[in-house]
């Protein structure tokens, strides 16, 4: 998966989640979409106020686990956070 974000000022954090139909059917799709969402939902505190995030889903996802999913998205809003608060000072 790849994370991209943009800092904002103001409002809350959004998300956006993309996944292609490489990635499977529209049942896979929307339940990966899902579990980005909520395991998302547990990070958006550590990101700025007013972030905007865009998740692009990539085939291999399909083949994790929520718990490894999670982990993975764990360590890339965490670059995340630091390349925006780096780009707000």
């Amino acid at each position: 998966m790849v994370v991209y974000g943009h800092p904002d000022t103001g409002g809350p954090t959004r998300l956006g989640v993309s996944a292609s139909r490489k990635v499977g059917g529209a049942v896979t799709r929307n339940r990966i979409r899902r579990r980005l969402s909520a395991a998302f939902r547990a990070l958006v505190n550590v990101l700025p106020e007013g972030a905007k995030v865009i998740i692009v889903a990539r085939p291999r996802i399909v083949e994790l686990t929520y718990h490894n999913m999670e982990t993975e998205l764990k360590g890339l809003v965490g670059k995340l956070a630091e390349a925006l608060a780096k780009g707000a000072k």
